[in-house]
């Protein structure tokens, strides 16, 4: 009886043995040990990476804060109050996304925090808007230098809530 289970374990193993393993280069340059042809893993790679190049494509066509606002006839006092509101409101959804990580786990806040505060959205086109103002165009709309102060403030919030989130992130 052992010399059977011996001759089945080691027709086993030979099995495994003589698989063909390939030597493949991976898609930044790792060597990957594969059963599979190179071929066969480089198609799979470009398909994991072509689906979460369209994953990202559909989160940023999903994101309700993408889109073209008109700033350019507003006074300066306007844009102040534009420019804080959506200061106010990032810095907002910044502390809902910090509660969230602390205290839930649902990430729902952070994921609608991020898509508020990223490249070309209302919160990014208001503040560049404002940021293009002269002081001296800031001195004649009669804003004042607590109401800039109020304004820094509240992006020196959303500033600190988007590293806190990264910070998180860059832990897990």
């Amino acid at each position: 009886m052992p010399r059977i289970v011996f001759f089945i374990l080691t027709l086993s193993f030979s099995n495994i043995l003589l698989a063909e393993v390939n030597e493949c280069i991976g898609s930044i340059g790792e060597i990957i040990y594969t059963t599979k042809s190179c071929d066969e893993l480089n198609a799979e790679i470009l398909t994991d990476a072509k689906l979460s190049e369209h994953k990202a494509k559909k989160e940023l066509e999903n994101n309700p804060y993408l889109y073209k606002i008109e700033l350019g006839s507003d006074s300066p006092a306007t844009l102040y109050d534009k420019a804080l509101s959506v200061a106010e409101i990032a810095s907002l959804k910044g502390w809902k996304c910090k509660s969230s990580i602390k205290y839930t786990d649902d990430n729902t806040a952070c994921t609608d925090f991020l898509r508020y505060i990223v490249k070309g959205s209302v919160y990014n086109q208001t503040l560049d808007k404002f940021k293009q103002l002269s002081p001296d165009t800031l001195k004649s709309s009669k804003v004042s230098i607590s109401e800039l102060q109020t304004l820094s403030r509240e992006i020196r919030k959303t500033i600190r809530h988007k590293q806190f989130l990264l910070t998180y992130l860059n832990q897990l």
